[in-house]
């Protein structure tokens, strides 16, 4: 799957739970305020969260990944990078074993600047 679900990125979803004529009935599920979650937090969430099997994988300007359960909102893990995280985690799989990787580059959010990938992985 590509960035925007198919490669010329139409960000369409085949899902259709949520249809014109229920959308009204939408109501908030959650919010996070990642200020809470880390008080060194300046500039946010910026990135496009990553959904993999309802979990939301999603990067801080300020250096931060963090694991969310998607149908309840809780952070389930956390982890700093090196850098502010300024780009969308991608996932891959190699092997059968699924890795997240994530751009730690900085600069843009007054933080260092640096040029890394970050990758995590389940332990085999």
């Amino acid at each position: 799957m590509a960035f925007g679900r198919t490669v010329d990125n139409m960000r369409y979803s085949p899902l259709t739970g949520i249809t014109p004529q229920n959308a009204d009935q939408l109501g908030r599920a959650y919010t996070i305020d990642f200020l809470r979650l880390d008080p060194d937090t300046r500039r946010g969430q910026q990135s496009y969260p990553l959904a993999i099997g309802g979990v939301l994988y999603v990067t801080t300007n300020d250096g931060n990944v963090f694991a969310i359960d998607g149908a309840t909102g809780k952070v389930l893990w956390q982890s700093p990078l090196p850098f502010g995280g300024n780009a969308t985690p991608s996932t891959y799989e190699v092997n059968g074993r699924q890795f997240i990787v994530i751009s730690a580059g900085g600069g843009k959010s007054g933080r260092p600047s640096g040029g890394l990938l970050v990758a995590f992985a389940l332990p085999e």
